[in-house]
Order: C-alpha cells, then structure tokens, then sequence
C-alpha cells in the first residue's frame, strides 16, 4: 500500500525562501512582490515546493498574485488549495470580490480559476501583459 503524502499550506514571511522557489519555479520571470503583500508556502513534512502571494487594494478587491509548484508536487490538487488559502485571507480582510490574471498558454491556471469560480473578463486597463486572460470572482 502507498503512503499517502501529506502536504500543508502555512503562512509565511520568509521572503528569502519565497523569492528562492520564486526563482526555481518560474526561471524566466523577474521577481516582484507587493510590499503589502502576504505569503504561504506549500510543506511536505520539512521540504518546501511551492508558494502563493495575495493582496488587498484600496479599491475593495483582493488579489492573487504569483503561485507556483515545483513538477512533483503538480496534479495532486495543490493548485485549487492555493486559491482557496488566499480567497479567505480575502474574505477575512473583509472584500467581497477578487481578481488575478494567467499568461494566455496557462492553461492549468486558468481551468483551476475556472473549477473554482472565476470568470473571464475585461479590465478597464490592461495592469498585466498583453499576452493575459483576466480573471474575477464575486463572493456576494
């Protein structure tokens, strides 16, 4: 019989391991985070594989900024866990409604965002790059 794995999600502010999965997940992509931003990462027992960022605006939304899974923690659900971590961080602050966006060949993000909810839609100004699909979900 296989042991099953059993992986947590923790808030975190080491800023120094995040930015190093940052790095080891996404090596093309420059590193930004929000200085209000807050952070979790993903555990299997004392090994860290991934991570995920979420802010609030002062425009009464909330935001899901970056997140990422090293390959072997990919296809075990980690991803909609990670939605679900920052959307009550979101809730909790009191914001009714949340946004993010996926470069357009992201389409595991994008059906994840899909199964939990978001819809596409057409943001005033573009705050992303051009090669994006915005996302929103309304918790009313």
């Amino acid at each position: 019989m296989r042991e099953k794995k059993i992986f947590s999600v923790k808030p975190s502010t080491d800023i120094e391991l995040i930015k190093k999965l940052h790095t080891e997940i996404f090596p093309a992509d420059e590193w930004y985070s929000n200085p209000i931003a807050v952070h979790w990462i993903v555990w299997l027992d004392k090994t860290p594989l991934g991570f995920c960022t979420a802010s609030i605006s002062d425009e009464n939304f909330g935001f899901l900024a970056r997140a990422g899974l090293k390959k072997e923690a990919r296809g075990k659900g980690l991803h909609q866990r990670l939605i679900r971590v920052r959307e009550r961080f979101i809730r909790k602050s009191g914001f009714t409604k949340v946004i993010t966006y996926t470069k357009i060949y992201n389409i595991t993000s994008s059906r994840n965002l899909q199964k939990s909810g978001y819809q596409m839609y057409i943001p005033e100004y573009e705050y992303a790059d051009k090669d994006c699909i915005y996302w929103y979900k309304d918790f009313k």
